[in-house]
């Protein structure tokens, strides 16, 4: 994991010539393409994790499974899903989908009453509480 510092942003406005903040922030790489008279405000820093490598975004999406592609900004290429979780739409009988990073040995599904619980095995971390009945398959089903 390597570290991202970015904060709000005094400059020039083009057309006016009067000095205003950015509404969004940004790293000192990025603001000096198009503002090198920019001047940071301190108390905006803002520092964020990203990962360095797919190994690194493999880990974060299976720490954090509801937040995707944890990687760079912008578009990015997903990894392949090891497996697939199956659950309930909004309790209705259509199914809904989500890619796990794990095959679908890795994960543990349990049942308690209308509910469903999936976990990892290995670490007991829960990738899903919900509506059930819930099931992790393969992607690509065996023949």
């Amino acid at each position: 994991m390597h570290k991202i510092v970015r904060f709000k942003w005094r400059v020039r406005a083009s057309n006016t010539g009067k000095w205003v903040t950015t509404r969004h922030t940004a790293t000192e790489e990025e603001i000096r393409k198009e503002h090198p008279e920019a001047e940071c405000l301190e108390w905006t820093r803002e520092e964020r994790e990203v990962p360095s490598n797919h190994a690194e975004e493999l880990d974060a999406m299976m720490r954090y499974p509801s937040c995707g592609n944890l990687g760079t900004f912008g578009p990015q290429k997903a990894p392949p899903a090891a497996s697939l979780l199956r659950f309930p739409f909004w309790g209705a009988p259509v199914q809904d989908e989500r890619p796990l990073p794990l095959p679908h040995e890795a994960y543990r599904v349990e049942h308690q009453g209308d509910r469903s619980t999936v976990t990892v095995v290995a670490t007991g971390e829960v990738v899903y509480n919900g509506t059930g009945p819930a099931e992790v398959v393969s992607p690509t089903p065996k023949n």
